[in-house]
This record gives structure tokens, sequence and C-alpha cells, in this order.
């Protein structure tokens, strides 16, 4: 994990787990065109770059689903009428879809890098082996859960993969605060 490798963003992470690599950069929050203003909040645009070959359904997909999720983490009431750009460059990942986790976290972290004020501090991680997709979140007060794809676990499973999720999950969330502190102890 790195804070800052481009040094023309406002913000910018370098993600390495596990074999895959993104880059993001983030600009903004600037002005935005009168066709995409949003007079409340700000205006959340991602876009998955690719090394090679022209955006693929795949690529525009993955960016909306990514967008979709940052919009609602990112305040965007205290920047109405400005647009935020996140350009995502997957460097060296199997398929995107693996690598969801990776380009999501990676988001996160620029956006810290760039200042964005955000709601809370997601994570997303992912489990070897299992024949199911779910989304967890928490307030610590409820937990919401969804299974995105797969075959709805019984409720010992589900509270085994929640387990594993969350300890998978701090740890995440560990690497990126000690990322964090040592961009800042040597500023």
């Amino acid at each position: 994990m790195e804070l800052g490798p481009l040094n023309r963003a406002d913000g910018s992470s370098r993600w390495e787990c596990e074999g895959t690599v993104v880059i993001v950069a983030v600009y903004g929050p600037v002005p935005v065109k009168t066709k995409q203003e949003q007079i409340e909040t700000a205006t959340v645009v991602v876009q998955l770059e690719s090394l090679s070959t022209p955006p693929s359904l795949v690529q525009n997909s993955m960016a909306l689903k990514v967008q979709g999720l940052l919009e609602q983490v990112i305040l965007g009431v205290l920047h109405p009428r400005s647009l935020i750009t996140i350009a995502v460059q997957p460097v060296n990942v199997s398929s995107l879809e693996a690598a969801f986790p990776h380009i999501f976290n990676a988001c996160v972290l620029a956006l810290l890098d760039a200042g964005i004020p955000l709601g809370s501090l997601p994570v997303a991680v992912e489990e070897d082996g299992l024949e199911a997709v779910y989304s967890f979140a928490s307030d610590q007060v409820k937990l919401l859960y969804q299974c995105l794809s797969g075959v709805e676990a019984t409720m010992d499973e589900l509270v085994q993969r929640l387990e594993s999720a969350q300890v998978r999950a701090q740890k995440t969330l560990e690497s990126i605060q000690q990322t964090i502190q040592q961009r800042h102890t040597s500023v």
C-alpha cells in the first residue's frame, strides 16, 4: 500500500495485494459542467482505465458498481456543484471481478489521500473457496447482509462467513491506518 505515488493528482494510491496491483488517482473537487451538475451534492465519476483495450462492458459495469458504493460514502453535500473524478488503473489483475476488493480499497485510500471527506471508512474483502458472494454492512448496532450471487447460506454458515469477513476487514483497516500514519509521520 502506498499513498501519493502520483504527483499531479489531488490524491492517489497504489494497492498491491496477493499479486494484484491497482493504481488510483483522484481529481477534485473541481467545478462541474452544467449537464453533470448536482445542486445538492458532488458528482462522483469513476473511470476504469485499461492498459491496452477500449473499455468493455465488464469494465463499465465494475466502474458503475464502485461509483455507486463510493457515492454513498463520500460526503458530497460538503462539495455541492463540484466534480470528483476517480481514475482507476488495474496494472496486474487476473480478472476484474476478482480484483474488486483491491480496486475498491485503492479508491478509498486515494480519496483519503486527496482529503475528500468520507462518512465512514469502508473496506472490501474476499474469502477464497466460497460458493456465494455476500455483502455485509454494520454500524455496530445493526447488521445488514445481502446474498449477491450463489446459494443462500444456512444461519451457521452465514455467521461463519460474517466472522471471517470481520477478521479480514479488520486486518485491511489496520493496514490502511498504518499506511496513513506512516505518511503523516514522514511529512
